[in-house]
């Protein structure tokens, strides 16, 4: 029974993914984050138990493991909002894994998942690039910034966010942040994946 809700949970994902493999993307100024559309990290917690938990049987290197607590990928747009919670699975203590759940209903409840390092691994990497670019005068606090499947970057200061550059996770690229995204979304087949996941979590 487990794998089958695992199956129709993922079947959800996909439909709306431009590749299962790389996860979902979406236009930046489509998403407009309000008090009605918000995922509280409760409720963000509660799904990446879920899907790993659920996981396991396709993920079997995830059985027996915990999840971190969530870094916060801020939105593009406005990065005072948050767009999503990254989660590692740890087992002893080592990373085997990650998921990162949306924190807008508007987008499908999980936008990647899947074995290896988390993007946030790549932080510390991306300080001392940015330190020998010169953006890093002091021990600016890193923001991460999504926007779509494997966009993942991080500023580091008001240098960074002033040029509107950042270095992708997990290549260190220096990169210029893009005003438009162009992918699709759904939001209406997006609340049903939230709809239909919640009810499996809760049953």
């Amino acid at each position: 029974m487990k794998i089958l809700k695992l199956f129709l949970a993922l079947l959800l994902v996909t439909l709306s993914c431009v590749s299962p493999l790389t996860g979902c993307e979406f236009f930046s100024d489509k998403v407009v984050l309000t008090d009605e559309n918000r995922v509280s990290q409760s409720e963000a917690d509660a799904v990446a138990l879920y899907w790993m938990n659920n996981s396991i049987p396709s993920i079997p290197s995830w059985e027996g493991g915990e999840l971190s607590a969530p870094v916060i990928y801020r939105y593009v747009a406005d990065a005072t909002q948050a767009i999503a919670y990254e989660y590692t699975v740890l087992k002893n203590g080592e990373s085997t894994g990650h998921i990162i759940v949306s924190a807008c209903k508007d987008l499908q409840p999980v936008l990647e998942f899947g074995e290896g390092n988390a993007p946030s691994n790549y932080i510390e990497r991306a300080r001392q690039h940015a330190t020998e670019k010169g953006f890093i005068i002091d021990n600016e606090e890193p923001r991460i910034l999504y926007w779509g499947a494997t966009t993942y970057s991080v500023q580091f200061g008001n240098e960074m966010e002033k040029n509107r550059v950042a270095i992708h996770l997990p290549t260190g690229i220096l990169e210029n942040i893009p005003r438009q995204m162009y992918t699709q979304i759904d939001k209406t087949e997006a609340r049903t994946s939230w709809d239909n996941l919640n009810q499996l979590i809760s049953s």
